[in-house]
């Protein structure tokens, strides 16, 4: 039984949940999105509320990608599906939910989304609600075409940052970054 507890003032009273089961969670993602990956995957670990499994660290040289992709999401207990306009534009991505989908498993997939608008949820996503994350900003960096450009505009930041907790039953995390 693993146990996650947080609180912060400004987020409100104590919150705390429990799982009953170290899970394994495959990550649909776009590639230009692999930091907000690797964050949440690391929030995941250290809390004890499963590791995420995302194609970069589980395909080997030689591989057949398309079929060690669909035993991977065959042999997860969840589906995180990270949203985004580089996903939404990934056919990869789309393949992943689909397959995801069609396996018709209860609470199987949990999308997020980190910036505001989501990118357009395709109807046959449209029953599932979309947790928005705050994540840190250099994280969350738009994707850009120009080689060693910098994303404009001034992103909101926010030293307590949170992640939906969709993962269990209702954990919530906290997440404590320095500015």
């Amino acid at each position: 039984m693993v146990e996650a507890v947080a609180s912060s003032a400004s987020e409100g009273p104590l919150i705390s949940t429990s799982t009953s089961s170290f899970q394994k969670v495959f990550g649909s993602y776009s590639r230009h999105d692999v930091e907000v990956v690797k964050t949440v995957a690391s929030v995941l670990k250290r809390v004890g509320l499963g590791e995420l499994r995302w194609d970069l660290q589980f395909l080997n040289a030689g591989d057949n990608w398309a079929d060690t992709i669909a035993e991977e999401i065959e042999a997860s207990d969840r589906f995180q599906l990270f949203r985004s306009e580089n996903a939404r534009r990934s056919l990869n991505v789309e393949k992943e939910w689909r397959l995801a989908l069609s396996l018709e498993r209860k609470k199987f997939i949990k999308p997020v989304y980190w910036r505001e608008p989501v990118a357009p949820i395709p109807e046959a996503l449209n029953h599932l609600h979309f947790a928005y994350l705050d994540v840190p900003s250099q994280t969350a960096r738009p994707h850009t075409a120009t080689h060693g450009s910098t994303p404009g505009g001034n992103e909101r930041t926010n030293p307590v940052k949170r992640l939906a907790g969709h993962w269990g039953r209702t954990a919530t995390v906290l997440i404590r970054c320095k500015s």
